[in-house]
């Protein structure tokens, strides 16, 4: 019964029908909280909470699907839409105003406050990359900023200092390759980088970026030589241990990554249950 008021909810909500859906999930919700499809109606609740506005209450949706039943197929969803509002909200309520000096440019202004041109573009909704002596714009001071990354769990967070900011699913080196733990920092960036794999055993040799074939993405930030936080061609490996060491992510996770940090920015490596 209980999933029977799941996919009528289900059902309504493709329909548009968010009245309807949110009563079918409702009674899920309040009557069969024993129940593991409780968690894709309280998604589906979290979902027309958010598309209605109400980013408060879509949170605590989410957040008691990490809480209760973090070993269901609806987790994960839940997991990036909740970080995707808490990322939303940090930059809006972090956001603040600065002046444009002589000689400044996005890079330089980037650079003063330890963060990437394109996200003073995101926060400020530019076309173009240039800027004008005494032009107000908003920035985020990433001074802060951090990355975690807990192999056992395959998550990598984004902090500003103890803060988080957003968690990520990722994909972390095999028991045979591991992903190295302890200190580190981003220590280069490329967009479409090129992949170099071992024409001698079998690969593919020089490999460019943008081709199919290339097994790091859309972008690589370095934190070691020969380990990075890269893209994948493999989005099936995302949350488990199957790398060669590197750390995989969706494309278009790292692609909102790279955007969010700096050469620089500090790169820790546990595992931790």
């Amino acid at each position: 019964i209980s999933e029977a008021y799941y996919y009528l909810g289900l059902n309504y909500e493709r329909k548009g029908q968010n009245d309807m859906a949110m009563q079918n999930y409702k009674i899920v919700a309040d009557k069969y909280a024993d129940k593991p499809i409780v968690a894709g109606a309280l998604l589906g609740i979290g979902k027309i909470n958010e598309a209605l506005g109400n980013e408060t209450e879509a949170v605590t949706n989410y957040q008691e699907i990490m809480d209760k039943y973090p070993e269901t197929k609806f987790a994960s969803e839940a997991e990036q839409r909740h970080g995707s509002i808490n990322l939303k909200r940090f930059l809006n309520e972090n956001a603040k105003v600065y002046q444009v000096q002589k000689g400044e440019s996005l890079v330089t202004i980037a650079r003063k406050f330890y963060i990437t041109p394109a996200l003073i573009m995101k926060l400020n909704n530019f076309k173009s990359n240039v800027v004008n002596v005494g032009q107000k714009i908003k920035i985020i001071d990433g001074t802060n900023f951090n990355i975690l990354i807990n192999l056992s769990k395959c998550r990598l967070s984004l902090r500003d200092g103890d803060k988080l900011i957003k968690v990520y699913q990722v994909c972390v080196g095999a028991k045979d390759t591991p992903t190295p733990t302890g200190d580190y920092e981003i220590i280069n960036k490329a967009i479409d980088p090129v992949w170099f794999s071992d024409a001698s055993t079998g690969g593919k040799g020089r490999i460019p970026g943008g081709d199919p074939r290339n097994e790091l993405g859309t972008r690589w930030m370095g934190f070691k030589p020969a380990f990075g936080i890269h893209g994948t061609i493999f989005p099936d490996s995302i949350g488990k241990p199957e790398s060669h060491g590197c750390v995989r992510m969706h494309n278009k996770d790292v692609e909102e990554l790279y955007d969010l940090v700096s050469e620089g920015v500090p790169v820790k490596i546990i595992n931790s249950l």
